[in-house]
């Protein structure tokens, strides 16, 4: 038996907009996710736990490479086990990327560069 062709659009449609908000939560849980692993890593950091902080925090760069309070977080943990010069080099990602951060952030405010977000219509 065969469908109409509205169906078949109607059909095919629907199929995209389920692909659609499948991605858009397999974004949220990869965001959660990365937050908890952030989480855990700064409570292993409390526990003095440094190689299992570390650890997590690997896993959460790997889900969020642009947060740049991983790096904080990971100099604190490489300094607590007296590693001094890689938690030194951490830092200087950390400030680099912060600083990168404002600079992106203020020009937005200025209007010099317009926010892709802001200027995209809502579906």
């Amino acid at each position: 038996m065969l469908i109409s062709e509205r169906l078949n659009a109607a059909l095919n449609a629907q199929v995209g907009h389920e692909l659609g908000n499948s991605n858009q939560y397999l974004a949220v849980a990869a965001y959660f996710e990365g937050e908890c692993l952030f989480g855990l890593a700064k409570i292993y950091l409390r526990q003095k736990n440094y190689s299992a902080a570390l650890t997590a925090l690997d896993a959460a760069e790997r889900l969020a490479p642009h947060d740049y309070n991983i790096h904080a977080v990971r100099g604190q943990a490489l300094q607590q086990s007296g590693q001094r010069e890689k938690a030194a080099a951490e830092f200087a990602v950390y400030t680099r990327m912060l600083n990168a951060a404002r600079e992106k952030r203020e020009k937005e405010m200025s209007g010099e560069v317009l926010n892709p977000e802001l200027m995209s219509t809502p579906d």
